[in-house]
């Protein structure tokens, strides 16, 4: 149903008694509204909407064959709308209305009443049972009482108690609306005519049965109006035209500008409206995209959009914030003369637009014939252009071509005036030029760009500066005097391409690039992008307005509109973006702004503060004083719909705790905007697991296996405006651990892992200390048996040997010789057997570490034979086992050699920790080593540097005759050594 309150606009009566009623098939309906239509969407086929309501939180509600439906200018809903445990039924809901209390009160049929909604959740239903007809129609009355007209009466609820209303013409019979008007009177549409409420409980007759009156709507100025199922529609109280439009009328509508709308059975949805002393009918059908000819229910929102629904969907009428001019051809530039007429040059000529505001006309004609690339007004109000002949000027609304001297022009791109009024041309041959008085050019062969390109663009600023562009995105800058100054990426300009320059009213220069605008301020460029996905959009056309807001045309993007606030935050803070709203095709425009090269003057400001932009398909005009309020109103905060946990719903509310293993959570969000709702861009973040924001325009957050804990959900929107809202929906909720997950799980698994951790080490200490221990027992027990039995025989075999050396002395000399060297042999095996026996039992390295174990060796091995000496350098520190036992044993090895073989006074012994390397010195001060092989069953020296390749190092003894014996080694002091 239609809001009862009285509407804002005070319009003119419309369709008076005696009015004659034109029909336009074509009038401007579609230039002044964008239309958009849905069957459905979102699984939902919405079926005939006979009714619509808007609720305070911007949502639209639609009484349809699929039921209650919701709508947020993008998604349809027809489910999990509310919470509570009280359900919708799934049948063709035929009324929607909003009380006095924000409370949606929602209509069926088929018994099963009216429901009343309320703070997201089903709060009463009434009247359950008690007709088995459909609901047409409810209000509220400023009294607070509800009125529900069914197909079986008329039924009022007052004080909480519900009664059935009486009617002449019987309380049985149908009622299709009831509608209360400005003045408090309650009104009738019925089968027999329109009825108004007199008293209490009395309503009279005002039209009797001249043709079914379906719905009633009041205008501005206090008339009823009804549908008439022969005419359309027509005036309570009075008779029918004497000429009139034949329709069949459903719904009836005035809106907030005084228009009175129509939706009829078979003829599509009208518009009329007064002009002069006739009312004109405009028409829209299924030929301009409505979804059915049969319309039904009508509304207009709190935005001033008109929705109206048909029997096959639902149809939305956007007014248009900007008014556009096409059918000019394409448009390259516009100027406007010292009288206010605007001039645009096209491709086929130079068009003069003249308005009468008086009677809204707008009257084109053609000046002069041709293709007209660029226009300019000069200061003293002369406008100067060029086409295909040459140069023109326009003086008073008198076209004149321009003759000159000296150079021939090809093709102009670019003209500029200073303050004198000196006119400065770029063309794509000449370079750039000026025109003298005496109408000579004057030729500037030095300027010039890269690979002697001429500038593209040409502005002279309030100094009489002259700034040009060049085809490589820099600037330069000729002073009056003559100097030049270049502007490029090393001074913030960072443009591949340039298509404007202009000074805006404190003195600043901006240029517009292909990486968007840029403002000049202390010598250095500072750039606002527009890019989109990645993709750069052209800033062509730059003006300010009487309030220093900007407005910009960007390429394929739209028309932007900055207030000046948001202009000086956005240099302030360029990581914040700009705050701006964008106008597209959508909102009127006559196309896109496009990026083609052109004058430079895409855009240009009347007398009256209008804007007129250049666009793809003629001129765009706009009056920002009359946008501002829309400006200034306030977008819907974003919202949280529904929240799946596991493809079950939940609440929204906050501290909703989420069960163990929930595997996957789903959060719908959106943001109410019915009249461009698909320009919305939207991110999200949720604390405890994103990092950063997300940003998407799904309407729609997805999560997996989130761990269990707290977590807050919260989404921004950019509803049309560039840069993210202030305000943010949240949603705080707890994923549930299982008990494995839980704290005190952990603590005793811990616990557990310790304790077992523990005794595994305990076991695996005693094992190892087992195996050392039988390892020591077997070396002791070889070490005895070599004692006991070989070195005790050897010994034995020894003193015989001995014994007869002696003996055989005393009688053959050769004989005794041999004895003693057989002796001397066996003395070595003993001393062999007796280190073998100390290696197996020796336990000083583990006892003393190897600096002490090399002490002791040392001290054993020379006692009462030389001397021995030993340094230590650098800090000691443990090594792997096998390299302290191959250290010990080359020294053991060398020393033994000393004291044998080399007759030396003194040994030295040298250890040193040197980084990762572990260096062995042993000199002794001998004989020195006899060159060639050692004997034959002597290996020592070998030995030594097998061990040291074992141990991952290298060794080398040097030695000279007389000189002793000096044995090198070093080794890695790595964990592989």
């Amino acid at each position: 149903m239609r809001s009862p309150t009285l509407l804002i606009s005070a319009a003119l009566v419309l369709l008076g008694s005696a009015f004659p009623v034109a029909a336009d098939d074509t009038g401007p309906l579609t230039t002044q509204y964008s239309l958009r239509s849905w069957s459905g969407g979102d699984g939902i086929t919405l079926g005939s909407i006979r009714s619509l309501a808007q609720t305070p939180d911007g949502f639209l509600w639609l009484a349809s064959t699929a039921g209650l439906v919701r709508f947020d200018g993008f998604r349809f809903a027809s489910t999990d709308l509310f919470d509570g445990d009280v359900d919708l039924p799934q049948t063709q809901a035929r009324a929607v209305y909003v009380g006095r209390d924000g409370s949606l009160w929602v209509g069926y049929g088929e018994g099963h009443g009216v429901f009343r909604i309320h703070s997201g959740a089903v709060r009463d239903v009434h009247l359950r049972n008690q007709f088995p007809g459909l609901v047409n129609s409810i209000i509220e009355d400023r009294a607070g009482t509800v009125w529900v007209a069914h197909d079986n009466g008329l039924m009022r609820r007052r004080g909480g108690d519900w009664s059935a209303v009486a009617l002449p013409t019987g309380s049985d019979k149908a009622v299709y609306d009831v509608y209360e008007d400005g003045a408090g009177t309650i009104w009738l549409s019925t089968p027999d005519g329109l009825y108004r409420r007199r008293s209490d409980d009395i309503f009279e007759v005002v039209l009797e049965n001249p043709g079914v009156a379906r719905e009633i709507s009041e205008d501005g100025s206090g008339g009823i109006w009804t549908t008439d199922q022969n005419i359309a529609f027509r005036r309570a109280g009075e008779k029918p035209p004497a000429t009139h439009f034949e329709g069949r009328g459903m719904s009836v509508l005035h809106d907030r500008r005084g228009d009175l709308w129509v939706a009829t059975i078979g003829q599509g949805l009208w518009r009329v409206q007064q002009a002069g002393k006739r009312a004109v009918v405009e028409k829209l059908t299924v030929r301009e995209g409505l979804t059915s000819d049969e319309v039904g229910g009508l509304f207009e929102d709190r935005d001033g959009n008109i929705w109206a629904g048909s029997i096959q969907g639902l149809n939305r009428l956007t007014p248009h914030k900007v008014r556009s001019i096409a059918e000019l051809g394409l448009v390259n530039a516009v100027a406007i003369e010292p009288s206010g007429t605007v001039l645009a040059g096209t491709t086929t000529g130079l068009v003069r637009l003249d308005e009468n505001s008086a009677q809204a006309t707008l009257t084109r004609r053609v000046v002069a014939t041709g293709a007209f690339r660029t226009l300019h007004r000069a200061r003293n109000g002369t406008v100067w252009g060029s086409n295909t002949e040459g140069i023109f000027q326009v003086v008073d609304g008198r076209f004149a071509l321009v003759p000159t001297l000296g150079v021939a022009l090809t093709q102009v791109t670019s003209i500029a005036s200073g303050p004198n009024n000196t006119l400065w041309l770029s063309d794509s041959t000449v370079g750039l030029a000026r025109l003298t008085q005496s109408r000579h050019l004057e030729r500037f062969p030095q300027v010039r760009g890269e690979m002697g390109r001429p500038p593209q663009l040409l502005f002279v600023d309030r100094d009489a500066q002259l700034w040009m562009a060049f085809p490589s995105g820099r600037l330069q800058v000729r002073s009056r005097d003559g100097r030049l100054r270049w502007y490029g990426e090393e001074d913030g300009l960072g443009h591949r391409q340039l298509f404007m320059i202009t000074q805006d009213r404190g003195g600043d220069i901006w240029v517009g690039g292909n990486a968007g605008i840029s403002r000049l301020q202390r010598g250095r460029f500072q750039t606002l992008s527009f890019a989109e996905a990645s993709v750069e959009r052209a800033v062509v056309a730059f003006a300010e307005d009487d309030a220093d807001d900007i407005w910009i045309a960007v390429a394929f993007v739209g028309i932007v509109h900055a207030t000046a606030a948001d202009v000086r935050a956005a240099f302030d803070n360029p990581a914040n973006g700009l705050r701006y709203r964008l106008f597209t095709p959508s909102d009127g425009t006559a196309g896109w702004p496009d990026n083609a090269i052109g004058s430079g003057n895409g855009i240009l400001t009347t007398a009256d503060a209008t804007l007129w932009f250049v666009t793809g398909r003629g001129l765009t005009v706009l009056d920002p004083r009359n946008m501002r309020s829309a400006w200034n109103s306030r977008p819907e905060a974003p919202r949280i719909m529904g929240v799946y946990a596991n493809e079950r719903r939940y609440t929204t509310l906050a501290g909703t705790a989420l069960p163990p293993e929930t595997t996957r959570v789903r959060i719908d969000y959106t943001q109410v905007n019915l009249a461009s709702s698909d320009r919305a861009r939207f991110r999200y973040r949720l604390d405890g697991f994103d990092s950063d924001w997300v940003e998407s325009t799904r309407r729609q957050a997805v999560y997996t296996n989130l761990p269990p804990g707290d977590y807050r959900f919260r989404v921004q929107a950019a509803p049309n405006r560039g840069s993210w809202g202030d305000e943010e929906a949240q949603w705080r909720f707890t994923v549930e651990p299982m008990f494995y997950q839980t704290r005190g799980f952990y603590l005793l698994a811990a616990l557990f892992v310790m304790l077992a951790s523990g005794s595994v080490w305990r076991l695996r200490v005693g094992r190892l200390r087992r195996e050392v221990a039988a390892v020591f027992a077997e070396r002791l027990r070889l070490s005895r048996e070599i004692h006991d039995t070989l070195l005790q025989s050897l010994v034995g075999v020894s003193l015989q040997l001995d014994a007869l050396a002696h003996e055989m002395t005393e009688s053959t000399g050769q004989p005794a010789a041999r004895a003693v060297s057989m002796r001397k042999q066996l003395e070595d095996y003993i001393r062999e057997a007796r280190e073998s026996i100390w290696d197996l039992r020796s336990s000083k390295l583990s006892d003393q570490g190897l600096v002490g174990a090399l002490g002791e060796t040392g001290e054993r091995l020379t006692t009462g034979k030389l001397r021995f000496t030993m340094r230590v350098t650098g800090t000691p520190r443990p090594c792997p086992a096998d390299l302290e036992r191959h250290v010990l044993r080359i020294a053991h090895e060398a020393i033994t050699n000393t004291v044998r073989h080399s007759g030396a006074r003194r040994v030295d012994l040298e250890l040193a920790y040197q980084g990762s390397q572990l260096h062995l010195r042993v000199v002794d001060d001998g004989c020195g080593l006899v060159a060639g092989a050692p004997a034959p069953g002597h290996y020592g020296l070998l030995g030594m540097r097998e061990r040291a390749e074992d141990a991952g190092g290298q060794l080398s003894i040097e030695s000279r005759p007389g000189s002793g014996v000096a044995v090198f080694a070093e080794f890695p002091l790595t964990a592989s050594a």
